[in-house]
């Protein structure tokens, strides 16, 4: 028997999503309280926070590079912190 994957709405996304930005909470914790794996959050937190850059004019500068501002509201590009792909992997890391 092949396992289906879970859809989610939008609806949850954004809740689950605004309970990390909004509050103290960590990822881990919604995400166990939502029913739902840490890093599957995780990635819809950075995607909401690349979004939330790019409307506010913090695309990327060049290619592999990523400009996130921290999602918080009244924040400006210029409290921008930025992060590098690490080349093949898709993950995030440290600037070098």
């Amino acid at each position: 028997m092949t396992r289906r994957r879970r859809q989610f709405s939008p609806e949850f996304k954004e809740e689950a999503i605004r309970m990390v930005l909004e509050g103290d909470r960590t990822v881990a914790s919604v995400a166990r309280e939502f029913d739902i794996n840490a890093s599957t959050l995780g990635s819809w937190v950075n995607r909401h926070r690349i979004a939330s850059a790019q409307a506010r004019g913090c695309g990327p500068e060049s290619p592999g590079e990523r400009r996130i501002c921290g999602g918080s509201v009244g924040m400006s590009c210029a409290d921008v912190t930025r992060t590098r792909l690490t080349p093949g992997s898709g993950s995030v890391g440290r600037p070098g």
